[in-house]
């Protein structure tokens, strides 16, 4: 073969790199990766694309949880972590690229179609954000990252005044706040350690519990203020009094695969929800001892998300769906 036919190895790539967003081909939103709902009833799912050259996701709101029908979406350049709630219709969206920014809802009565404005946006971490949370007050949220920063934003300026650098030594899983309490919080790691922080503190962290293995997942009890439940790489739960640091109320080995999201009733008191790196998600009762009331295992993919809507669980997956579970017999 002549040397002016032979085509250049990169010749694919270049291609790829100088199409426009217009010329790209549609790329299936299909890993769901969060849902969030407000005490309102209103909800948000977000999702993305991980197979497809162009890694991007797609955020959904609904008014209500009654259907799930995803026709508009508002896109991002990045693939999403998470999302929260900071009124009814304006949420915080967490990004892969270590960005966030605060999305206000716009609906158009006349043609009843939903748009998204962003009205604040920042990239202070230097990795991954892996999860958010906000203080009752609203006036103040938390954000964690894989940059094993901690970081507490005043929402008005979105500006971080409180930032922990290296918080722990190791990839921070998961983070919650007090209730009624407007600077504790929790965070846990793959370190192994639930930490305590008070930003009113000149010494603000505390370990309360180290597990044996690293920790995945933390609730903080919106009803009782001394409980805490943390789930472990192990598929162990563990609720923690935080009275008592270094012990423990009692541990299940609840999964078989690590926990990946817990998540309090927020009206009932010691009914915690679960799901880990499998199909399968729990609701449990806590007294001395965890006991299973629901368990389900229709998603086909991993379980990413739970939200509690009254007494319905939502679940979303990287099957693409959208459940409902209805819970009765607590």
């Amino acid at each position: 073969m002549e040397r002016n036919q032979l085509q250049h190895p990169n010749t694919n790539a270049d291609y790829y790199r100088s199409l426009g967003p217009s010329d790209r081909p549609p790329a299936p939103i299909n890993r769901l990766q969060f849902i969030a709902v407000h005490k309102d009833g209103t909800a948000v799912v977000g999702g993305s694309n991980m197979t497809d050259r162009y890694w991007c996701g797609r955020v959904w709101f609904f008014n209500d949880t009654s259907t799930f029908h995803r026709n508009r979406a508002h896109a991002t350049a990045n693939t999403v972590c998470d999302a929260a709630f900071l009124a009814s219709d304006i949420f915080l969206l967490a990004e892969d690229g270590g960005g966030l920014q605060t999305l206000s809802v716009n609906k158009d009565n006349e043609s009843w179609n939903t748009c998204f404005v962003s009205t604040a946006y920042a990239c202070h971490h230097h990795d991954s954000i892996t999860s958010i949370a906000v203080f009752e007050c609203k006036n103040n949220f938390l954000t964690c990252s894989k940059d094993l920063s901690l970081k507490v934003w005043e929402q008005e300026t979105f500006i971080p005044v409180f930032s922990y650098e290296t918080a722990h030594t190791k990839k921070i899983t998961s983070i919650d706040v007090m209730p009624n309490v407007q600077s504790v919080f929790l965070s846990t790691s793959m370190d192994r350690t639930l930490t305590i922080w008070d930003t009113n503190k000149s010494t603000p962290a505390q370990d309360l519990y180290e597990h044996s293995c690293g920790l995945t997942a933390s609730s903080w009890s919106p009803i009782n203020e001394h409980e805490i439940a943390v789930g472990g790489l192990d598929g162990t739960v563990i609720l923690i009094d935080t009275r008592q640091p270094k012990k423990k109320i009692c541990q299940v080995d609840a999964f078989s695969r690590q926990v990946h999201k817990l998540k309090y009733h927020p009206k009932r008191e010691s009914i915690v929800a679960g799901c880990c790196d499998d199909i399968q998600l729990k609701v449990m009762k806590s007294s001395d001892y965890l006991s299973n009331i629901y368990i389900d295992d229709r998603h086909t993919d991993f379980v990413r998300s739970i939200a509690w809507n009254d007494d319905d669980l939502l679940s979303c997956s990287w099957d693409d769906t959208i459940l409902k579970h209805h819970i009765t017999n607590f």
